[in-house]
Order: structure tokens, then sequence, then C-alpha cells
């Protein structure tokens, strides 16, 4: 549901017999239902409960059992970011912790909060923009956290210099096609990023990525400025909105 309560409407799609299930939110942007459950268990599971019981850690917790724990998830949109929070029970919750209680440090993940009669998780994804139809037939990962955004970028550069090398080797246009499964608009968009800045190049590598960019949003940057102090102005001015 939004940050209104109401739900979000759900749609299907099926390819070789397969049912594939999404949202469909504002903007035009899906969600599929299958890595939206994975991302709520995957927060549960790796929170910091140290509020709550101070030596709990990690959690082994099947999809089912957080169900039964589960009051409500809220997602909201805002930009390009989208916030959940996910609402659990907190009597039952806390008698579920109080039977997994470790010698270990608690979890890295995000801190839980207390409010009444809920136990409080919030964290912040990304929508990637993916079609609908690549999430029907199962092809697309379009819900993603700030460190896989980040990966997304390292794995452009890393493709870009893949691309680079063919064109090294004399291949063809239509070889360049057939060998990278790429038309000729995909293929230049990533060669771009081979002249981007080497200090883009550097943060980038390095994780260091202003505001979160997106893959889309650095191609056009290298598609639009070709001059590594404009690229740079560019890059600094994402990091300053």
């Amino acid at each position: 549901m939004d940050e209104r309560e109401r739900p979000y409407k759900l749609s299907s799609g099926r390819q070789c017999g397969k049912v594939f299930k999404y949202y469909v939110i504002r903007n035009g942007a899906h969600l599929s239902v299958g890595q939206l459950d994975d991302l709520v268990l995957r927060t549960i599971q790796n929170a910091d409960y140290g509020d709550i019981c101070s030596r709990t850690t990690a959690l082994e917790l099947s999809t089912n059992e957080a169900k039964t724990y589960l009051d409500k998830v809220i997602c909201q949109k805002i930009g390009k970011e989208c916030y959940v929070a996910i609402y659990l029970k907190k009597q039952a919750f806390e008698a579920f912790l109080e039977k997994h209680i470790t010698e270990n440090p608690p979890g890295g993940g995000v801190r839980a909060q207390i409010k009444e009669d809920s136990i409080i998780l919030k964290d912040t994804f990304y929508i990637d923009n993916v079609t609908s139809t690549r999430l029907q037939n199962g092809t697309a990962n379009n819900i993603l956290t700030v460190r896989q955004l980040n990966e997304s970028l390292v794995r452009g550069l890393a493709r870009a210099w893949q691309l680079k090398k063919l064109i090294e080797k004399g291949q063809t246009t239509r070889e360049w096609e057939k060998t990278s499964g790429m038309n000729k608009r995909t293929f230049a968009r990533y060669l771009n990023l081979c002249y981007l800045s080497p200090k883009i190049m550097t943060d980038i590598l390095e994780y260091r990525n202003p505001r979160n960019m997106s893959l889309k949003e650095v191609m056009n940057l290298a598609e639009g400025k070709t001059e590594f102090k404009e690229q740079e102005k560019e890059w600094q001015n994402y990091d300053n909105m």
C-alpha cells in the first residue's frame, strides 16, 4: 500500500506457463511482487534489533514465518527514491526474538524502531527503469538497494570496455550487434562510458555515486558532455541537488 494506506493495483502476466505478478504504482513504475517480498524478508532478517533484544543477530526466517509477524508494508515513492516501512506485530515478534538469542552482535541492517504495538523497519530502495513486459516474463530485477544500484554502474563500465575491445579487434557493426546482443543505439550509449572523466570513473569504482545516480543517468551524462571539466561539473551538481 502507499503512504495513504491505499493498496497498489495488482496486475499479472503469463510467460511459458508461469504467472508473474507485479504492482503498478504511479508514474508508470512497476514492482515485482516476488522481488518486493524478497526485499521485505531480507530487511526483517538483517535488521538491528539491539533496542529490543541486545543479543540478536541476522535471523533465519522463511517467507511464511515472516508473514505471521507482518502487520503491513507501506511503500512511498518520492522522486526516484522509494521508502519502505515494514510494520511487525510487536508482542508476537518479541516472543520470536527471545527464542533466537545468540552471543553474536546485532545485525548490520536497518535499526528497528518501537512504536505502540508495532516494531517498524524503514529502508530505501530504487526502481530501475524496466518495462512491465520484462517484469511479466521474469527477466528483470527492478528493485535495487543503494549498493546494487552502485554495483550496476561498475558493471556498466566493465561492459563498456568489453565493447571497446570488440571495436579494437576490427569487428563490423553487424558483428558487434551479434556478439553483444545490442542494437547500435544501446551499443553507442555503453561505449560513451569509456570516455568519462577519469575522476568520475574513479568515483564510480569507489562507490562515490552522487545522489545515487542510475546507469541511465550516467549514460546521459556521457552522451551529453564530451569535455572532462563539463562532465565533472555536472557530476558535482548531482551531488549538490
